[in-house]
C-alpha cells in the first residue's frame, strides 16, 4: 500500500536545552479518503479549511473528513477536469477558483455549485500541461492562457470577457497577484512582467500594458511569499527575494551545489526557508547559520506542493504519491 500521499510536517522542540528541532510526521493517505496520492496544490481559505488539488480531483479537508469534487463527462455541474493545477480565492468568502488541466471552475464552497469555463477547450485537450492560469487582482479575477490570451471575469454576467493577447510571441508560464490591481506574468520560464490593467469609463476592461521587470536575470522559478514579495530562482539556481512594490531584488543563497531539478515550491517559516524539489525532497536554508541541509526522512520524495499555516505551526507537504 502506498503512503506519503500527503505529509503533515509539524515542528516540535523536543529538547529546549540543546535547542534542536525534531520533526514529527503525520500522514493523510488514500485510506483517509484522498482521491489521489499526487497533491499538486494546497490552499487554505479564510475559514481555515484546507483544499488539496490532486491529479485526480479536488479534495476539501476540514480536519475530520475529506470531501471530493470530480469531473464527470458531459456534466456541467462538475469540474472541467480532474487534474487540478491551482486553487485561488474568489471575490466573496464562499468563492473558490479551481484551475485544471482543461478549463477553470468557479466553486461555491457552501452550496457546492460549480460554474465551468473552457475558453474553447470543451472537447479538445490543450497543447500544454500548464495551459490555464487564474489570478485575483484586488476586486478582479483574470484568466490567462499559455499563449498570453487574457480574460476578465464579469460577475454580473457570470462569464469571461476576452481582452486579447498580452504578448505576440511569448508563452505564459505563471501568473501572480501583486497586492493590488496589477499582477505579474512570467513568460518563457525566463522573463517577468508587471501587467497594468486598462479600465474603461464604463467599467469594462481592455488589454492593458506589460512592463518588463528584473531584466538582469533569467527567472526560472518564482513563488509568492506574500502580497507583493516573491521568491525568485534564476537559471543558475541563485535564490533571491523580490519586493515588487519597490522593485528591489535581494540575493539570498546559491542553490547550485545541490541537485534540485524542478523547484515546485518555496516557503519561509521564521528564519528558515524551505525549498521543495522534484529530485531531492526538501532543503532548508537557515538565515542564522547560513547553512543548507536536507530534511531527513523524505530525501527521495518528489514534493509537488507546500503550504505553511503559521497559526498552527504546521507545514503541509504534498508528495507525488510515492510510499
Amino acid at each position: 500500500m502506498k503512503y506519503l500521499c500527503l505529509i503533515l510536517l509539524n515542528f516540535i522542540l523536543l529538547n529546549p536545552l540543546i535547542g534542536q528541532k525534531q520533526l514529527e510526521f503525520e500522514y493523510l493517505t488514500n485510506d483517509d479518503g484522498l482521491s489521489s496520492g499526487a497533491i499538486s496544490s494546497i490552499y487554505q481559505d479564510k475559514k481555515g479549511t484546507i483544499w488539496f488539488g490532486t491529479w485526480d480531483g479536488l479534495n476539501v479537508y476540514n480536519g475530520r473528513e475529506i470531501k471530493i469534487y470530480k469531473s464527470i463527462p458531459n456534466d456541467p455541474t462538475t469540474l472541467t477536469n480532474n487534474l487540478i493545477k491551482g486553487i485561488t480565492e474568489g471575490l466573496s468568502a464562499n468563492e473558490i477558483w479551481v484551475t485544471t488541466f482543461r478549463g477553470v471552475n468557479r466553486l461555491n464552497s457552501e452550496s457546492g455549485k460549480i460554474d465551468q469555463f473552457y475558453f474553447g477547450y470543451e472537447s479538445i485537450n490543450p497543447p500544454h500541461y500548464s495551459a490555464f492560469f487564474t489570478v485575483k487582482a484586488k476586486d478582479n479575477i483574470y484568466c490567462a492562457l499559455y499563449n498570453s490570451s487574457l480574460y476578465h471575469y464579469n460577475p454580473v454576467e457570470n462569464n469571461f470577457d476576452s481582452l486579447g493577447r498580452v504578448f505576440d510571441n511569448k508563452e505564459v508560464t505563471s501568473i501572480f497577484s501583486d497586492g493590488g490591481e496589477n499582477f505579474l506574468i512570467q513568460c518563457d520560464k525566463k522573463e517577468l512582467y508587471r501587467y497594468v490593467p486598462k479600465v474603461n469609463n464604463d467599467g469594462t476592461h481592455s488589454i492593458g500594458d506589460a512592463y518588463r521587470v528584473l531584466e538582469n536575470i533569467n527567472v526560472g522559478f518564482i513563488f509568492q511569499k506574500d502580497e507583493s514579495t516573491y521568491w525568485v530562482v534564476d537559471h543558475q539556481y541563485n535564490l533571491y527575494l523580490y519586493e515588487s512594490k519597490v522593485n528591489r531584488l535581494t540575493a539570498i543563497v546559491s542553490l547550485s551545489t545541490i541537485n534540485l531539478g524542478d523547484i515546485s515550491s518555496i516557503i519561509q517559516k521564521e528564519g528558515d526557508i524551505y525549498v521543495a524539489s522534484s529530485r531531492n525532497g526538501i532543503w532548508k536554508y537557515s538565515y542564522n547559520n547560513n547553512q543548507l541541509e536536507i530534511l531527513k526522512g523524505i530525501e527521495a520524495q518528489w514534493i509537488l506542493s507546500m503550504h505553511y499555516c503559521s497559526k498552527q505551526n504546521i507545514l503541509w507537504l504534498g508528495s507525488n504519491g510515492n510510499g
